[in-house]
């Protein structure tokens, strides 16, 4: 039996893993001329590697976790609540721990009334969009836009149990996680996939330069934001039902500002900053933890603050925010070696960072993880659920999901077969 797997990102690499360890011959399709999707490690910018795209395994409870500890990949850990700074308007700098407002989860947080925003929510419940729990405010973070985001798919992320423990930065580079994933697998870069035609007893896989591929089914892990702007032709016509998912779901802006300084930034035991009010706000070391006696400041925006300083341009939007450090720190005299930015808007193979539950469409990543006709399967972090959607270890997940569909419709396949043989023999 054939599988053809559309990218080779986490969810790809993940799926044809456990395919091929099942028997089944897996081929991947990759529009890019490297593995890994949204994990790309630069390894020329700085003496340590730099993250342009993911760059933290969240938790010690998720599937990524058991691939570092295979591998014996080292890591550095951030507790979220000793070692990361809040900057408050009046100039304070205290710990997660020691501004109370922004720490810990309440029990018994209020169901949100229908499809929600977070900032409807917020004020429903008497509370200002920067006066929240930590937790919840760094949702608000990763994805921006408040008043579009869905408040119960918020919700599931405050209260899932594996968002608790803290964050681990891989300190060899994400990429280590992707090579391990890759190893063995029937892999074709460059391959841009044009048209996917599905009607027949198969799957027909086109690629832009009119090589075709067939296989008797297709696991699907293009990300949204290219899903959204129809990039790929589906013949026939993807249902309604899955067409509808695609559109509800949003895609998140996201941008990174990544400075080279000489010498240290943040004291010793200090991972991160977060900056009430700051362009950007969310701020921490790529580098604690290395040999490395400099250190890789990155800046982090979405939604609104993320296309703000995108208007800029590069120049300016990394003039702004190293202003904005140079204020919360009290250092006008800090001044980067180097300094660029990392975003995955222009991307054509991603248009966008990641996938992100708008009000309105808290059932759409369940929908879009539906197969099609037992043919066409979906994988990746926009399939993932609310709490895990948007990670590394949501896309993971989905991979090994994914996987498990496609076996599973194989052994039914066969079970069919088997039931019919005797009919036809006696015939």
């Amino acid at each position: 039996m054939m599988t053809l797997v559309i990218g080779a990102g986490i969810a790809g690499l993940a799926a044809a893993q456990d395919l091929t360890a099942a028997g089944h011959k897996v081929r991947i399709l990759e529009a890019r001329n490297r593995v890994g999707g949204r994990i790309h490690t630069d390894r020329n910018f700085a003496e340590v590697p730099v993250e342009l795209g993911a760059e933290f395994v969240h938790t010690s409870v998720v599937p990524t976790w058991e691939i570092l500890k295979q591998a014996k990949i080292k890591t550095h850990y951030i507790n979220q609540q000793s070692d990361l700074w809040i900057r408050l308007p009046d100039g304070t700098l205290r710990t997660v721990g020691e501004e109370v407002s922004f720490s810990g989860v309440p029990l018994g947080w209020p169901e949100a009334q229908g499809e929600e925003s977070v900032a409807a929510y917020l004020k429903r419940l008497g509370l200002e969009v920067h006066r929240t729990p930590y937790k919840l405010q760094e949702y608000i973070s990763d994805y921006g836009d408040p008043d579009n985001l869905s408040a119960r798919a918020a919700l599931e992320f405050m209260l899932d149990p594996t968002s608790e423990e803290g964050d681990y930065r891989p300190l060899p580079g994400y990429d280590r996680v992707v090579q391990v994933l890759a190893e063995g697998l029937d892999i074709e870069l460059g391959a841009v996939v044009d048209t996917i035609a599905w009607g027949g007893p198969g799957v027909t896989v086109i690629l832009a330069d009119g090589r075709a591929y067939s296989a008797d089914q297709v696991v699907i892990t293009l990300p949204v934001g290219v899903l959204k702007a129809g990039r790929v032709r589906f013949v026939p016509e993807l249902p309604q039902w899955k067409l509808s998912a695609i559109r509800r779901l949003g895609v998140a802006t996201v941008l990174k500002l990544i400075y080279r300084f000489d010498g240290p930034i943040l004291p010793k035991g200090i991972n991160g900053l977060y900056v009430c009010g700051g362009l950007p706000d969310e701020w921490w070391s790529s580098s604690k933890g290395q040999r490395y006696g400099g250190e890789v400041m990155t800046a982090f925006a979405a939604g609104e603050k993320a296309r703000q300083l995108l208007e800029l341009g590069q120049e300016r939007a990394l003039a702004v925010g190293l202003a904005t450090l140079r204020e919360a720190l009290g250092r006008p005299d800090l001044t980067p070696s180097a300094q660029t930015w990392s975003h995955w808007q222009d991307d054509p193979h991603t248009l966008g960072a990641y996938s992100m539950a708008v009000v309105g469409a808290t059932d759409a990543r369940a929908i879009l993880a539906r197969p099609v006709e037992h043919k066409l399967f979906w994988a990746g972090e926009g399939t993932a659920s609310n709490a895990w959607a948007g990670t590394v270890h949501g896309a993971l997940q989905s991979g090994k999901r994914v996987a498990a569909e496609v076996l599973s419709t194989r052994k039914q396949t066969l079970a069919l077969s088997d039931l019919s043989q005797p009919a036809a023999q006696a015939l």
